[in-house]
This record gives structure tokens, sequence and C-alpha cells, in this order.
């Protein structure tokens, strides 16, 4: 692959017009009466935006902090990956990690095709077993964003991670931060910069989160939207115990949704699901369902206050897989922790809230562990679900409310269709002690629809 950077272009349309005629009329006594209030009320139509280029960006690069005498928070790649991408035709390219030596993240673009969106998915996988970074993490190739969310910072001694900003167009991307924490929303000093065309830029959690245990941090670009992601590694004492990439959540919902939690040891301070409600404070309701239907769903209530996002233990679930839900009375962002256990060996996984899909999606599988894919259907009529891998379909019917789960091997030509349904879906992986998740992200994540007026 060639070192240009890919190019992109970001369009805005927007049109008002509005025009009043008023006549007036004479009076034999040139007394002028007051006319009455004329309105009108301005026509908006919401059209989808016509198809564009699929721009993706891949984990190119394992890594880590701390492997730099005397330099605690310089960056160093602890491995070099190779996506798996889906044989789409798409141009693919590589973007250099500024500051780290040797450090690539992937770019792979395509333009539509007969009129749609091309079709395009990858995916990426690492594992070690060094003396500072052990476990398993998986990553999709995601779109960049204008605006998404990092939900699952770890600030507690013995947590390191690592930002990624991608920006893959061809104009300077400026990123903003803003940190939910304790003392709620805050900019942190020095809480911008400036990723340059066709570039990676890097950002240690620690310089953000003024030791908070557990921000959540908010990403907002202008001038070139940019792909936000999160590589993190845990250490107790002396051993490493879990590593993790982490997407992005794209946006606030009232209501978040959660597939396929795999818990895989039960017991105190190994599964969590962390909530911030940006905006309001108000009740939140987590309710984690069983997949199998074994048991009624494990509840639970809390209050939570704008803008401090708030840890709920769920040491209550016995292991097996769960679909989680999290509701509040305003838009909040979520996403579950679950570890394997807490000594050497160990791994732990974020699971971040799954957007609704509702037409066919291409995604990916990476290879390593063995995976499911874990479907939610939040609608109030049960969904007849196709899922294509490798050319081998096969029919899944996930129930009104409920959840099923279908094992999928290592591919990047996958394709989850809903039939005239929505659901949401996520890949996870569990695999004795590995542990990974990645969110499946409708084909059109990076556009939304516009408002005419006229």
């Amino acid at each position: 692959m060639t070192k240009e950077p890919s190019r992109g272009r970001l369009a805005r349309a927007g049109a008002g017009i509005l025009a009043v005629a008023v006549t007036a009329v004479g009076v034999a006594a040139a007394v002028v009466s007051p006319l009455p209030a004329v309105s009108a009320a301005v026509p908006a139509t919401v059209r989808e935006p016509a198809p564009g280029d699929v721009t993706l960006v891949c984990t190119g690069s394992a890594l880590v902090l701390g492997r730099v005498t005397d330099s605690a928070q310089t960056v160093s790649e602890a491995a070099r990956l190779t996506p798996i991408l889906s044989d789409s035709g798409a141009a693919s390219d590589e973007l250099p990690v500024l500051g780290v030596d040797g450090a690539v993240f992937g770019v792979v673009s395509a333009p539509p095709v007969d009129g749609k969106r091309a079709a395009v998915a990858g995916a990426a996988s690492f594992s070690s077993e060094a003396d500072d970074l052990s476990g398993y993490a998986a990553s999709s190739c995601r779109p960049p964003l204008t605006e998404s969310w990092l939900v699952g910072i770890d600030g507690r001694t013995g947590s390191s991670g690592v930002i990624t900003i991608a920006n893959p167009f061809g104009v300077t991307a400026t990123v903003s931060f803003t940190v939910y924490g304790l003392a709620g929303p805050t900019t942190p000093a020095g809480g911008s910069l400036s990723v340059a065309p066709g570039t990676v830029a890097t950002v240690p959690v620690a310089s953000l989160s003024s030791g908070d245990s557990s921000p959540v941090i908010n990403v907002h670009a202008e001038g070139a939207p940019v792909q936000a992601s999160l590589q993190s590694a845990l250490v107790r004492g002396l051993v490493p115990a879990g590593i993790d990439f982490q997407d992005a959540v794209r946006q606030a919902s009232a209501r978040q949704i959660i597939p396929g939690v795999t818990v895989t040891t039960a017991g105190p301070a190994l599964t969590s699901v962390r909530v911030l409600m940006p905006d309001a404070s108000g009740p939140v309701t987590v309710s984690a369902q069983p997949v199998d239907g074994a048991a009624a769903p494990v509840q639970l209530s809390v209050d939570a206050v704008a803008g401090i996002p708030v840890d709920i233990p769920l040491d209550a679930l016995p292991a097996g897989a769960y679909d989680v839900t999290v509701e509040g009375a305003s838009p909040l962002v979520a996403a579950v922790w679950q570890a394997t256990g807490a000594g050497e060996g160990d791994d732990d996984a974020w699971y971040p809230a799954a957007p609704e899909i509702s037409a066919p999606t291409a995604f990916a599988v990476a290879g390593g562990a063995a995976a499911v894919l874990a479907l939610w259907n939040d609608g109030d009529d049960d969904v007849s679900a196709t899922v294509t891998v490798g050319g081998r379909e096969s029919t899944v019917n996930v129930p009104a409310h409920g959840g099923a789960q279908v094992p999928v091997a290592s591919t990047a030509d996958a394709v989850l269709d809903p039939g005239e349904g929505a659901l949401h879906a996520t890949v996870s992986y569990a695999d004795g002690q590995r542990l990974a998740a990645a969110a499946v992200w409708p084909a059109d994540a990076d556009s939304a629809p516009i408002t005419i007026t006229r």
C-alpha cells in the first residue's frame, strides 16, 4: 500500500425562502387600519443524502504505554496487525501514527455500486502474552464521525489507555475533548488538537482524565470527521490482566442496547455497566436478560446526576450470555465491562452500546477467538433475519423484546439482513480467557438525513 492519504469531501445543503405578500386597502378618510398579523409555515423536507463513498479506518497497530525508560506516557508500537477486509474492490491505504515509529492504521474506501453504498467491512485482532501486556483484543473497521463518545475509560491505578484519532481525509481536523467525571463536564488543559490530513494522532488517557477513575470522553471534530477509538491495558499489581480495543458509542439515546455480554466468571468487581446522562439528572434502569431465557432478567435502578458517570455493579449475574438494556429519562451513553478474573492470564473487555440496524449491513469477524453474532430485537414483533457468512445463508428468528445468537467464523464477508424489522447486533468474542466485543454499525453510520426548507 502507498503512503498517500485518501481524500474526502464534506457537503452541506440547505436553503430557505419565505415570501409574504401584503395588500393595503385605502379608505376615504385616509385612515389606515392596523393590518392583521400574517404568518406562513416554512415547508421542510427531510431527504436522505445520496449514497457516497464509504471510508473506513482499521486498527493497524497495537499500541502500548510505558516501554520507554523514564517516559511512562510515551506511546510505542507493540505489534503490527493485519486487518481482514471484504473483497469489494475497495482501495486501501496506510495512515501513519504520528510520533510512533513504524505504527500505521489502515484506511479503505469505495465508491457507490449501482447507486448504493458499497458493502465494505473489516476487522483486526491482537493477542499478547508479554510481561506488560496480556490478553486478547478485537476491533472492527469504522467510519469517521464528527462526534463520538468513549465510554469505557479506566483511570484506576494499573490501567493505561491510548486514544487514537484518525483523519483519513485531505483537510485538517480540529478535535476537541470534553471529559465527564466527578466534577461534571470539563475541558482539559490542551483539550483540543489539530490532526493533519491522512494521519493518526495519539492521546494518552492520563493527559485528559485528571485522575478520575471512570471518566467518559466526548470527541468532537470540525473541518473533517475523525475515527476515535481507545486501546487499553490492565495490570493488577505486577500481573498483566487484560487488553482491549474499544469502539466509540455513536450518539446518546434515552435507550441503549448492549447485546451479547458474556459473563465468563461470576463474582464481585468483575461485571459492571457505566452510564452517563450528559444533560439531565434522573432515574436509570438497567436490565440484563439471559439469552437462553432460563431465568428472569436482572434489573437495577439508580439515580444518575447530569454530567457525572456512574458505574453500576452487576455482581448478581451468574456466568452466561446476556442482552443488556439501559433506559433513562433523557439521552445517555452506556457500555458494559466484564473481566474473566483478576489474576495472571485473565482478560477484560468493554461492550459498547450497539446502534439500530434496519437495512442489510456488511460486517466482519476477526480471528483468534470463538465468536457469536448476538442479536437483540427491541420491537413488538418477531424479526426473521438472514445472516450470510462466507456465502452461506441462515435464517434466524429473533423474538420481540428478545435476543438470539449465531456462531460465526472469522470472515470479512458477512451480511446481516433484518428483513422487515430492525435489530441491534454485536460480534461477541469469548474463548477461555480471551474476551472482546465489537458492535455492528449500520451501513450508513456516517450519514444523516438532510432537512431542506423552502
